[in-house]
């Protein structure tokens, strides 16, 4: 009996620490969801009733833009067509500088695919590229962009063994980048 209530009380404790985590976890994601709104960087996105839901190639593309704070820049290069299959996304303005930048290539036969979901290792690539740590990554393959990622801080506080993320780890990212500073050559 004596090792019933010692289980018992071991479980009660486990489900309130793990209910803490999870409030902790929904408090950290409001907030981060809050700065990056007060800094425009979800603008045009409509994230804060999907933050369980994945992030697609073109929306995760307007909100890298939008954190480095060329929207309008964006916007002037709309007319462009680098890739045969964004002409009617939303994102294209987006898509097109990231691609005029080298942060992205494609994902072959001159598409991009802006409605599929974009993957973990292709968002440390980009977030790598994006703040001048091309030059640590030790070769071109994306699971090396994803360790460097790591290594800088990109991906603190994100789960890592999902492929594809939640909006919620997507904005983490995003806020994570925000503190690191830009590498200059």
């Amino acid at each position: 009996m004596k090792n019933l209530k010692i289980k018992l009380i071991s479980v009660i404790v486990l489900l309130g620490f793990v209910g803490n985590i999870c409030v902790c976890n929904a408090y950290a994601a409001d907030s981060i969801l809050n700065d990056l709104n007060s800094l425009g960087i979800t603008y045009m996105l409509g994230v804060e009733s999907r933050m369980e839901s994945n992030i697609t190639r073109g929306e995760f593309s307007q909100l890298v833009i939008n954190m480095m704070g060329q929207r309008e820049i964006a916007e002037s290069l709309i007319t462009y067509n680098y890739f045969t299959d964004i002409e009617d996304s939303p994102y294209k303005g987006a898509i097109n500088l990231l691609m005029a930048e080298g942060y992205v290539s494609g994902t072959g036969n001159g598409k991009f695919e802006p409605e599929n979901y974009i993957t973990y290792n292709q968002i440390c690539k980009i977030m790598v590229s994006v703040l001048g740590y091309d030059v640590i990554v030790s070769d071109s393959s994306l699971e090396s962009y994803a360790y460097a990622a790591g290594s800088i801080g990109i991906t603190k506080n994100v789960d890592s063994s999902q492929s594809i993320l939640k909006i919620k780890d997507v904005l983490t990212i995003i806020d994570n980048c925000l503190d690191i500073d830009k590498m200059v050559p």
